[in-house]
């Protein structure tokens, strides 16, 4: 199970995937980013994904991210995989204001 602690309303909004993992005898385990949590997006120009964190760069809906529990000690082997569905919509801008800070001169020729 994946759980998202966010909402992904502006550019930038990061929010941590927190991992949950089950076993078959009932325990429940978080699983840390440090532990093999791998995030993969079907859409990178909408979503950055970095360890277990999404990033957010443009709106887009039904965003496909896939989760994988890769543990460093079992040599690249997939034990857990999941996959979430994320929408981003991001709000139109209505205006825009610029502010000059600084002047420079150039003279006239």
């Amino acid at each position: 199970e994946v759980l998202l602690d966010t909402d992904l309303n502006f550019d930038g909004t990061a929010a941590e995937a927190i991992a949950v993992a089950q076993f078959s005898d009932g325990t429940i385990s978080f699983i840390r980013a440090d532990e093999g949590i791998t995030l993969l997006t079907s859409n990178s120009s909408a979503l950055e994904t970095t360890n277990n964190t999404l990033t957010v760069k443009e709106s887009g809906l039904n965003n496909l991210i896939t989760v994988q529990w890769v543990p460093p000690q079992c040599s690249g082997k997939i034990l857990a995989e999941t996959a979430i569905r994320v929408n981003v919509t991001l709000p139109q801008p209505v205006s825009v204001e610029v502010a000059i800070s600084s002047q420079k001169l150039t003279p006239k020729t």
